[in-house]
């Protein structure tokens, strides 16, 4: 089969079972450096890579490695500005489809500096500079993932439903907000939605918990589009999402005095177990 307009095969999208198979066999390639065609350095580690799986996917090395350049030239490409962990990432995710998650965030928890989740989005910036906008994606969805374990625990101890959630840590606060500080800094230059998107939705997956806990609404004002963003938010999901909110609800309304009904749908997470509960119910 091919286009109409261009003679060319059409590709096709390749099924997750193949996709796998491809994904380990370009990981034994990372590992073994066989048939390798280009070097890339980050300090003192080196690694044995090849142009027909850097360059298709990132038009950081599909531009290095072309035409007269130093990097064409020797087929060396020097990345000595970024961090070594970052660059790690990068190329595991060029070859595997994935970040080796479990070992940056170890790396990250001895080192005491960045922290997991800065360090998340100084690697989703990295991949928009190399021009990997999938990364970008993938990024976000294992922050969202990372920060909805913080969110679970945060509606579980409501036990008994009445908006009385353990408070953040002071930790948690602070890494939260410099981090969102430094995904929200450059909206128009770095564009990281699906990160950004992930701090916003937080408080949702909290069940809005964390909207009546003085420290995360207080410090949530530190960045000011983050704090605009996540209130937009609650108002775009409607206000049967806002009634959601555990304080005294109004039984009835101020003006014609009808009874309030609530008509969303969530998911409540309790100490042991999972409810989902239709408006009907709430």
């Amino acid at each position: 089969m091919s286009s109409s307009n261009t003679g060319l095969p059409v590709r096709k999208r390749l099924d997750k079972p193949m996709k796998r198979a491809l994904y380990l066999s370009n990981a034994s390639l990372l590992e073994s450096g066989e048939f390798s065609d280009i070097t890339v350095t980050c300090g003192e580690q080196s690694w044995k890579l090849h142009k027909s799986i850097l360059c298709p996917r990132s038009a950081f090395f599909r531009v290095a490695v072309k035409g007269n350049f130093w990097e064409g030239v020797t087929s060396t490409v020097k990345m000595e500005a970024a961090k070594l962990y970052l660059v790690k990432q990068v190329i595991n995710y060029l070859y595997t489809g994935e970040c080796q998650w479990k070992e940056f965030e170890k790396e990250q928890i001895v080192a005491q500096t960045e922290g997991v989740l800065l360090s998340c989005i100084k690697l989703a910036e990295y991949a928009h500079y190399l021009g990997l906008s999938d990364m970008e994606e993938y990024i976000g969805e294992h922050l969202r993932n990372h920060l909805s374990y913080t969110a679970d625990e945060v509606q579980k101890s409501d036990v008994f439903g009445n908006g009385r959630a353990v408070p953040l840590s002071d930790k948690f606060l602070r890494n939260y907000i410099t981090a969102a500080e430094e995904a929200f800094s450059s909206l128009d230059t770095v564009p990281l939605p699906n990160c950004r998107e992930a701090f916003i939705k937080f408080v949702a997956d909290t069940r809005y918990l964390v909207m009546l806990d003085g420290g995360f609404s207080e410090t949530i004002k530190e960045v000011p589009e983050l704090h605009e963003a996540i209130v937009q938010s609650m108002f775009d999901e409607g206000s049967p999402f806002l009634d959601m909110v555990s304080f005294n609800r109004p039984s009835e309304c101020d003006v014609c005095e009808e009874a309030l009904t609530v008509y969303a749908t969530s998911s409540l997470v309790l100490p042991k177990e999972s409810f989902t509960f239709c408006g009907d119910t709430l």
